[in-house]
């Protein structure tokens, strides 16, 4: 599957209109939760250069707590985020962690976020509170390949309608913006 996303740097006055707007035209609330991702590099290549990631997230969700293990490809797009996705749940995170180091793989970074999901159809809405950042909010679409530029154009759409809560778009992952120092409030 490939992830299809654009984000936004949104002022937190307006993520309560922003979520009204989408309960009103018929999202459906999930759930509240926070993850804490721990981003790690190759020995053998630098995925800096090569733009792809590896994550570990924790998900912490009402006394719930599961990890998730993340690839990401390398970005398609000059919009937002187009990437190859590929993950799995973990059952100890502990033993992954230890794997990933005897591997040879190290943590470089750190992400922690408030997240509130909404969702219609096919597409998937985040409002996070990041730290060392802000306010956010995402837009993204999970697709097969090949129907990227179908999945850009109607999140493009849906910008372009949410456009009162004042957003600026940020092609930059969390990651990229943490380690820039680009921190927002």
């Amino acid at each position: 599957m490939r992830e299809v996303e654009i984000k936004a740097v949104c002022p937190g006055a307006a993520l309560a209109a922003l979520e009204s707007w989408l309960l009103e035209r018929g999202f459906v609330p999930g759930a509240a939760y926070r993850q804490e991702d721990d981003y790690y590099n190759h020995p053998a290549r630098n995925f800096l250069h090569t733009d792809e990631a590896v994550r570990l997230r924790r998900v912490l969700s009402g006394g719930q707590d599961k990890t998730v293990f993340t690839y990401k490809g390398p970005n398609h797009s000059d919009r937002g985020q187009s990437r190859e996705e590929l993950e799995t749940g973990v059952e100890n995170a502990i033993v992954m962690r230890a794997a990933l180091e005897r591997l040879g793989f190290r943590a470089v970074a750190s992400v922690y976020k408030s997240r509130r999901e909404f969702k219609k159809a096919d597409i998937t809405v985040c409002l996070d509170d990041v730290e060392g950042l802000g306010s956010f909010f995402e837009i993204e679409i999970l697709c097969r390949d090949g129907r990227e530029a179908e999945a850009e154009g109607r999140l493009a759409a849906l910008m372009e309608e949410l456009r009162f809560a004042s957003p600026v778009e940020e092609p930059r992952t969390y990651l990229e913006l943490l380690r820039k120092g680009a921190g927002r409030g």
